[in-house]
């Protein structure tokens, strides 16, 4: 596979006008307060993760399975960061929605199943979802 890619001279621009709007807004903000470190200590980010953590078995320290699906109810499936079981060192985004997509054929799957059950009386057809 072979993948080309080049910024344009619009991409550049933009490129160029972000970094400058960034420099604008850290001068607005200011220092740090003095005494106050720059770094923050390790997990104090804002993507929160465990909250409904994901496991392979139900040994009551999982909320769910690893496609999302709530251990006890079939129907019922979670997504975002809390399914993922513990702090990442990267941002949590990409990987949740990993796990969001693992879950989707079954969803589909559960959907088209039901679809074809239920069936409307006054048409006889699967009703409309």
């Amino acid at each position: 596979m072979t993948i080309a890619f080049e910024y344009s001279a619009a991409d550049l621009a933009l490129v160029a006008e972000a970094r400058r709007s960034q420099a604008r807004a850290g001068r607005a903000l200011g220092e740090f307060d003095p005494g106050q470190s720059a770094v923050l200590p390790a997990g104090s980010s804002l993507h929160y993760t465990g909250t409904v953590r994901a496991g392979a078995v139900d040994d009551g320290t999982s909320v769910c399975d690893p496609e999302s699906r709530v251990w006890g109810y079939d129907s019922l499936f979670v997504a975002g960061n809390g399914v993922i079981p513990t702090a990442l060192s990267c941002n949590s985004t990409l990987t949740a929605v990993a796990l969001a997509l693992r879950s989707v054929p079954l969803i589909l799957e559960r959907v088209s199943r039901q679809a074809s059950i239920a069936v409307a009386p006054e048409t006889g057809r699967p009703p409309q979802i």
